[in-house]
């Protein structure tokens, strides 16, 4: 039958046939690769770090970690300095874990207490990599729910205080994305009641649309199904617009200008501008 191979070109990097430790691969259920073209993925019961040929374990389900035993491993994301960061069950609790050359260290679990004094209530166990950390999406006791970013420690991408470019703060964020460069396009909530779509780069927010407005066209967009932040600091969009057609919409910014203002471009025949101001 067929066999789940990972592959980089032509080289293989792991099957179902290999043997780590004694133990032999099976199934990959989730990988994550990076710039480097090292590889995190979850085999089976494992999760393991492939890196210049060399396929080493990171953590089994039934090993001790965090003073209790893995029963759960969520997918891994990896940066591109060889750090892994993956979401881990075990019988004491669910922890976010970073891994680096065998060893691991706990960065934030619910319950756990913030940078601000806001405390941890929920948290979405699908991470982000970017090139030197990775994002998570968290809900807080105050209710707010945004992203933060960790690299060497955490630091908040919107917080409850800061200023997006309607004026609002973010309230709610429904879905986003981040390249290696760690731009991130967000559809958010706001305070003031818009939905809107806004990409933060660096430390400055540039709106993209208001979901509110309706475009040059004379459409409304309804909801976002998915972003993806392209290497360049595009965000695509996949959307629908008030006729019900499925559409995928770029928001690309202009070169040349301090405020970097987004072009928005529809594929499914839709097109609308709109002027990004920057907002710290």
């Amino acid at each position: 039958g067929i066999r789940d191979k990972l592959v980089t070109g032509v080289q293989t990097c792991a099957s179902d046939l290999s043997v780590v430790q004694g133990v032999t691969l099976t199934t990959a259920s989730s990988i994550d690769v990076n710039s480097s073209g090292q590889l995190a993925g979850v085999f089976g019961t494992g999760l393991y770090f492939f890196a210049n040929r060399t396929l080493t374990k990171v953590v089994r389900i039934g090993e001790p970690l965090e003073g209790g035993v893995v029963t759960t491993i969520r997918p891994p994301v990896l940066d591109d300095l060889g750090r892994i960061a993956f979401f881990v069950v075990t019988d004491k609790g669910e922890f976010l874990e970073l891994w680096q050359q065998g060893t691991f260290t706990r960065i934030l679990a619910d319950g756990d207490t913030l940078m601000d004094g806001r405390t941890i209530r929920t948290h979405d166990s699908t991470l982000q990599g970017t090139g030197d950390g990775f994002v998570v999406r968290l809900t807080l006791t105050d209710n707010q729910t945004t992203l933060l970013r960790y690299r060497n420690s955490l630091e908040y991408l919107a917080t409850r205080v800061d200023r997006t470019p309607t004026g609002a703060v973010v309230s709610f964020v429904q879905t986003f994305s981040v390249n290696r460069s760690a731009d991130v396009g967000m559809f958010y909530n706001g305070t003031t009641g818009t939905v809107n779509l806004m990409t933060r780069r660096g430390a400055s927010f540039y709106q993209v649309q208001d979901w509110g407005e309706i475009t040059s066209d004379q459409d409304l967009l309804i909801g976002a199904t998915s972003l993806f932040m392209d290497p360049d600091g595009s965000v695509y969009v996949l959307t629908i617009d008030d006729s019900g057609q499925q559409v995928i919409y770029k928001g690309s910014p202009i070169n040349g200008t301090v405020e970097l203002p987004f072009t928005a471009n529809s594929f499914g025949g839709l097109s609308t501008t709109t002027s990004g101001g920057g907002a710290s």
